[in-house]
């Protein structure tokens, strides 16, 4: 079967081009740069501190910055809406960058102080559970003694009211 003259045609025009074929995929612009200056004195003097220290990407450096900002002030302060709505103050980041851009090192030296804090509270918090575990158990112990002692005062007829009281005594 013969295809039609005019797609005989087409594919004569479109194989004598001279054009390049076009790319699959858009092409991307350049990034603009990051405009540390609105970071103000305190966080853009860090991130420009980061960034010359660690040769991290400036917009790397300042994403890291303002997650641990935000990190920072989270649980302090909430932020209203102009229509009265209180929201948290967080921010959700993404960060996507080639492998070998100091993603880790630029978080682990921005926050290493958070992570050593949250380090610190959780072997606190451990050490806690260990004491409340092991108070809970001996509370146990010591009202089932009560309620066999209250029982056994009154012949195995304890009333309730003399159960709380042996065990209002534990508390104190």
């Amino acid at each position: 079967m013969n295809a039609p003259s005019f797609l005989d045609d087409l594919a004569i025009q479109s194989l004598s081009r001279d054009t390049a074929p076009e790319p699959l995929r858009a092409t991307m612009k350049p990034a603009e740069v990051y405009p540390v200056d609105c970071l103000g004195g305190i966080l853009g003097a860090a991130v420009n501190a980061i960034h010359e220290t660690t040769k991290a990407p400036l917009a790397l450096c300042c994403q890291s910055v303002l997650a641990a900002a935000s990190l920072a002030v989270q649980a302090h302060f909430d932020v209203e809406l102009p229509w009265g709505e209180i929201k948290p103050l967080s921010l959700f980041l993404l960060t996507v960058a080639e492998s070998g851009e100091r993603k880790s090192g630029v978080d682990d030296l921005v926050l290493g102080a958070a992570k050593a804090q949250e380090r610190a509270d959780m072997e606190s918090y451990q050490t806690d559970a260990k004491a409340h575990t092991l108070a809970t158990q001996a509370w146990e112990a010591a009202a089932d003694a009560a309620r066999k002692a209250a029982a056994a005062g009154k012949k195995g007829m304890a009333t309730a009211a003399d159960v709380k009281t042996l065990l209002n005594g534990l508390e104190s």
